[in-house]
């Protein structure tokens, strides 16, 4: 629980205030191997892996309050993979410009708003869950340890 009490955004924060702008790349160190390790148990890799990393990782505080309900951070997960679809299926293309860049994101937009997303969400739920649970579990064991 300590780590995802630091992640806390207010925490967060107050500690970037503190120490100025390295602060986040502290945080960012931090939960890049979190992220790649539960996205390795979702059997995620490659192009999908770095995406959703890269997505994560940019996000810290929306990624921070994720972290303290599993199914918060499985939605956060569901609309990166979303996205990571859309730019995978642009890159593909080979698809340039505005044109192309309005056209994602209302393919992005309309892919949010289907049964698709409430799908992928039920089936990554019990994995993300789970790793969260074990997560939870070590951080709360290393926390009693240090009282």
């Amino acid at each position: 629980m300590l780590f995802f009490y630091i992640l806390n955004e207010n925490l967060t924060d107050m500690l970037g205030k503190i120490f100025g702008s390295s602060f986040s790349g502290i945080v960012q160190t931090a939960i890049e191997p979190i992220v790649g390790n539960l996205l390795s148990k979702l059997g995620l890799g490659g192009f999908f892996k770095n995406f959703l990393t890269s997505f994560l990782v940019s996000k810290p505080q929306r990624l921070a309050l994720a972290l303290k309900d599993c199914k918060e951070l499985t939605k956060l997960i569901t609309e990166a993979l979303s996205e990571a679809l859309v730019m995978m299926l642009q890159e593909k293309t080979g698809t340039e410009g505005k044109g192309y860049s309005f056209m994602r994101n209302a393919l992005g937009d309309a892919i949010k708003e289907t049964a698709f997303m409430t799908s992928l969400e039920n089936q990554l739920s019990g994995t993300v869950c789970g790793v969260f649970g074990d997560y939870n579990k070590k951080a709360t064991e290393v926390y009693n340890k240090l009282k």
